[in-house]
């Protein structure tokens, strides 16, 4: 009895010094995250968090874009140089979301990689930020002593980012007063959280097929508007148009891709649904609530054995974004059915059969919002992938890891060393036809980028000037051509050995291109407020107001968008118009003022060649409303093109 006490009395003195270990591990492990921040005199201090309030703007900056973009904030050669990789989100080319899966590839940017990201952003506009301590000139001289270094650590419950910045602190008369180096914040944001889910939703869709076979569902419950099997007992071809029945998938995928929920994350089970798409009533319930409806019992989707109670999860597809649609067989724009008599008793009547099979490529969008909580701010999360449909059937064939290194360069050069077949590319003035010299072509086979040269008159040729060189081989690539006073023209390639042709011969080729000439403008936007049937004087705009222009001309093919102010922009922008001769284009600006449109500009403007040649600078006048509700904004917003007459046109000067 004696001995059992005793081994008893170890055990418990085991299980204690386990207990005082951890408390003073943790308090070891606490006191060394503290001590990471560095301790200095109170004078100094302002010092410190002036670097720190950079750090964190610039990180939550970055944090935000890696929200919009999928897990980018610069985007890798093989997004800019396959429109197919991404999904475009707006004008603005920093704004698109690489897919995580396409073209039988998994893109997936792992955590690492998003790290780096978000260092790399916040590095590259520390100097701008701090100014050269200027706030501080009068007090201290503060003198550089190394090269900036961020490192970001995204943690299960917050990202840490650290500024490694060695500085010195002089008072007036040269005296060293202090030295700082690291510079330590916290974003209360569960990154890691909702990457990890997103990453389970791109796996288990890659496994499950999930959104692929909602697809299928759709088009064989409406078998009216997008047909597959069918008979039908009437004489005279049955026919559907192939764009409408595209038209009607897009429609079902935007209704329909909301109602589909992850398990065991955050939704209503309760709420309202829409009646049921493609009948009149449901067949569930008298009541339209999701937890009795149809997609209570069909788009609820296990994904992951982790709950994520505070993370909601919305899927979407807008139709205005691209999609691939096949049906077999067809009649160009046309489905038809084949047109067979009847037998016997059906001698007299004519039998109508189809049997369609459709290939479908389009985008998703996922969006993952982490609900704000004692502990953590609220967060938004976007990715984006296509699904492929071939032959009725899911389809992720020709599976491939696409390796996420944005760049080797000890690869690269040795790929556009490697120059085989010979290729002559000219780029072609889209106004006046004639070829354009000193054009900087560009060649982008992948992820792979090679500078190749410039167009240069041929004297022995009537001083046409083109490029005349060898190219890597690359079966499906771009050149891209680029030079000041053009819009950047591209076109795709093909470099590498033709259908039909002996694998040993040199195959190479002409290509050209067009550019179209472009004038630059500065570029300014004042409002006028609407009252009662005319304008106020032109002013500024508000402190917390946004224009965004957007130039338009269809038959060129010409867009121009710039933002405004310039104060929010990166790079200097400038607005460029089409030059050579007079151009008239649908002008449209839009003002934004606390997250909504407060007022605009719509009408068609003409711009002379005069105008291209001899004026630099553009005023813009749009109108604004000061609307009491919400009805009345949209009434104005609606008749936005007959108030756009009360104020001036453009102003170039």
């Amino acid at each position: 009895m004696l001995k059992k006490k005793r081994g008893q009395i170890t055990v418990f003195i085991i299980i204690g010094l386990i207990i005082l270990m951890t408390y003073f591990l943790l308090s070891y492990y606490k006191k060394e995250t503290i001590e990471e921040r560095e301790l200095i005199n109170p004078e100094f201090i302002p010092v410190q968090q002036y670097v720190e309030r950079c750090t964190e703007d610039l990180a939550r900056d970055a944090v935000d874009i890696v929200g919009l973009n999928g897990g980018y904030i610069y985007f890798p050669n093989w997004v800019e140089a396959d429109p197919d990789s991404y999904l475009k989100q707006g004008p603005m080319k920093e704004f698109k979301n690489p897919y995580w899966w396409y073209s039988g590839k998994s893109a997936i940017p792992p955590l690492d990689f998003i790290s780096k990201q978000i260092s790399d952003y916040t590095e590259a506009g520390m100097e701008n930020c701090l100014n050269n301590f200027s706030a501080f000139g009068n007090v201290y001289d503060i003198i550089n002593l190394g090269d900036f270094n961020v490192i970001t650590d995204i943690g299960e419950d917050d990202i840490t980012v650290t500024t490694v910045y060695p500085i010195e602190i002089r008072d007036k008369f040269n005296k060293t007063l202090a030295k700082l180096q690291k510079y330590m914040i916290i974003v209360p944001i569960r990154l890691k959280k909702v990457h990890k889910l997103a990453g389970e939703i791109m796996n288990r869709e890659n496994k499950d097929f999930f959104i692929e076979k909602k697809v299928i569902d759709l088009m064989s419950l409406d078998d009216k508007n997008i047909p597959t099997v069918g008979i039908e007992v009437k004489c005279g071809t049955k026919r559907w148009l192939t764009q409408k029945v595209e038209d009607k998938l897009k429609q079902l995928m935007s209704v329909n891709f909301p109602y589909i929920k992850i398990s065991k994350t955050d939704y209503n089970p309760n709420s309202i649904i829409t009646p049921y798409q493609l009948q009149n009533t449901n067949p569930y319930s008298k009541n339209n609530l999701y937890n009795e409806s149809y997609y209570y019992y069909h788009y609820i989707w296990d994904v992951s054995e982790a709950s994520y109670p505070t993370t909601h999860v919305t899927f979407s597809y807008d139709p205005k974004w691209d999609i691939k649609l096949y049906a077999r067989p067809n009649n160009g724009k046309y489905l038809e059915s084949n047109a067979q008599k009847g037998s016997q008793m059906l001698s007299l009547f004519c039998l109508q059969m189809w049997h369609f099979t459709y290939d479908v490529i389009f985008p998703v969008k996922v969006t993952l919002v982490d609900d704000q909580t004692s502990k953590n701010e609220r967060y938004t999360f976007n990715f984006a992938f296509k699904s492929q449909i071939n032959h009725n059937q899911p389809d992720r064939t020709d599976f491939a890891i696409t390796n996420f290194e944005t760049s080797d360069t000890y690869l690269e050069e040795e790929y556009c060393a490697d120059r085989v077949n010979e290729v002559k590319i000219s780029a072609k003035n889209r106004i006046t036809g004639d070829n354009i010299a000193k054009v900087n072509i560009t060649f982008i086979c992948g992820r792979y980028e090679c500078n190749m040269g410039q167009t240069v008159s041929d004297w022995d040729s009537g001083g046409i000037p083109y490029l005349k060189t060898r190219f890597p081989y690359c079966s499906n690539a771009i050149i891209r051509g680029s030079r000041s006073g053009y819009d950047e023209g591209q076109t795709f390639i093909q470099t590498g050995r033709l259908l039909g042709t002996n694998p040993e011969d040199n195959i190479g080729g002409s290509f050209s291109f067009e550019m179209a000439p472009v004038a630059y403008f500065n570029y300014t936007v004042v409002k006028h407020n609407l009252i009662n049937n005319g304008v106020s004087g032109a002013k500024r705009l508000g402190e917390n107001e946004k224009a965004m222009i957007t130039i338009r001309n269809k038959e060129q093919n010409f867009e121009s968008y710039a933002p405004y102010p310039l104060e929010d922009i990166e790079e200097q922008t400038e607005l460029k118009l089409l030059s050579g001769k007079s151009f008239t284009y649908i002008l449209e600006i839009y003002v934004m003022g606390n997250e909504t449109i407060k007022g605009g500009y719509i009408n068609q403007w003409t711009v002379t060649q005069v105008t291209t040649r001899l004026n630099k600078n553009i005023t813009f006048h749009v109108v604004e409303k000061d609307a009491d509700t919400e009805d009345e904004q949209y009434a104005f917003l609606g008749g936005l093109g007959g108030y756009s007459k009360l104020v001036p046109l453009p102003e170039a000067r």
